[in-house]
């Protein structure tokens, strides 16, 4: 379900969409996820402005089911997909062909600690 609302980023409007979230998941048992991108300019801007703010639910991924994202609060970043290094590839095939589970936790934590602060959408495995 999706709302377009456009009003100028506030923290009042902040908790007043966490209230939002808490009762809507309190009457209805239907947990939410409120992403906020930016102000509307114009109405010619609709489907823009819309496709931005979808791509900020993918953050829940990140954040975790039932978030608050505004994008405006969000760490900038340079764009720049992240991929994972051909070397740890390797590592990691072959501690699953050599069922060495100890070893495959470990190549395949290391690079994926580096992605925390990336938006969903920069990072890509091959």
């Amino acid at each position: 379900m999706a709302f377009a609302l456009s009003a100028p980023l506030s923290e009042e409007y902040a908790k007043k969409l966490q209230v939002s979230q808490q009762l809507i998941e309190q009457y209805l048992s239907v947990g939410t996820t409120v992403a906020w991108g930016r102000m509307l300019p114009s109405l010619t801007d609709m489907h823009e402005i819309y496709m931005e703010t979808y791509e900020l639910t993918q953050e829940r991924f990140r954040f975790g089911h039932r978030a608050l994202i505004v994008k405006a609060w969000l760490p900038v970043t340079t764009g720049e997909l992240y991929h994972l290094p051909v070397n740890k590839e390797r590592q990691i095939a072959q501690a699953l062909s050599k069922g060495n589970a100890e070893r495959f936790w470990k190549s395949y934590a290391q690079p994926w600690s580096s992605c925390g602060k990336c938006p969903i959408l920069n990072v890509k495995s091959n």
